[in-house]
């Protein structure tokens, strides 16, 4: 079953860190194998270290960002694509002094 997620319904939520997110995909909308967020920070902003029980996709439009895998850490620019492994504990830090999406 297909299911569509219209930009306008989306309701971005403040969490810690100066980052702001809202699910594209999850469980609860439908998805069994990967999770997508929509997730916006500001310059300095950062999301808590966590995990998921299915992949992550992180498409980075804009802007630059360090990414915290486990023990590594790997920095995306805007266009670059990174897939997290479920389970794997993972935080999105903004490297650069404008906002990041």
């Amino acid at each position: 079953m297909s299911a569509i997620i219209r930009g306008a319904d989306l309701d971005l939520l403040e969490t810690p860190g100066g980052n702001f997110s809202a699910s594209l995909t999850s469980a609860g909308r439908g998805a069994t194998e990967v999770n997508i967020v929509l997730q916006q920070q500001e310059p300095g902003g950062r999301n808590p270290r966590h995990t998921h029980d299915r992949e992550e996709v992180l498409v980075l439009r804009r802007g630059r960002v360090t990414v915290t895998l486990g023990e590594e850490q790997v920095s995306l620019m805007a266009g670059d694509t990174l897939i997290v492994p479920a389970h794997t504990a993972h935080q999105v830090e903004n490297a650069g002094d404008e906002g990041a999406e």
